[in-house]
C-alpha cells in the first residue's frame, strides 16, 4: 500500500522546456550592480559603509527579490534577483543597502522596525522613488 504523498506516477515529472526570459528581465552584469552598490554607497552614505561582493543571483519565480548577508557588526554582501526591470533592481539595491547600514554604522540585525522605516522614508525624499518600503 502507498501513501499518496510518497507516490508520484511516472507521467507526472519536471517540464524538460526552459521558460522563456521574462520581459522585464535586465541583461547586465554583477560589475554593474556592484558600481551602482558604490555609487550608492558615495551619493547617499558618503563612502561609509563597506565594499561588499553584490551579486545577481535567482530566477525568474523566485519569491525573494534580494536579501542582504549579515548580522550587527558584520556584512558579508547583498544578492539581488535579476528578473526584474531595472528600477526594481535599483529599488531593491537601495533596500538592502539600509540593512548594510543598520549591520555596520548602527551595529543592529537588520530587521524592518522603526528606524528601517524612518531611513527608506528619507532615500525615498532624496530619490524621489518608492522603493521596498513596508507600509
Amino acid at each position: 500500500m502507498y501513501r499518496s504523498y510518497n507516490y508520484y506516477p511516472p507521467c507526472i515529472g519536471f517540464a524538460k522546456a526552459k521558460a522563456p526570459r521574462k520581459e522585464g528581465h535586465i541583461k547586465k552584469s554583477d560589475t554593474w550592480l556592484t558600481c551602482k552598490y558604490n555609487t550608492f554607497n558615495k551619493w547617499y552614505w558618503k563612502s561609509q559603509l563597506p565594499k561588499l561582493p553584490v551579486y545577481f543571483r535567482g530566477h525568474q519565480n523566485a519569491s525573494q527579490v534580494g536579501a542582504a548577508y549579515g548580522w550587527a557588526g558584520h556584512a558579508q554582501g547583498i544578492t539581488i534577483n535579476g528578473y526584474m526591470s531595472q528600477d526594481n533592481v535599483l529599488n531593491v539595491l537601495l533596500h538592502e543597502m539600509v540593512h548594510i547600514e543598520q549591520f555596520i554604522l548602527r551595529e543592529q540585525n537588520g530587521d524592518h522596525g522603526r528606524y528601517f522605516k524612518s531611513r527608506c522614508r528619507e532615500l525615498t525624499a532624496l530619490t524621489n522613488k518608492k522603493y521596498g518600503v513596508v507600509k
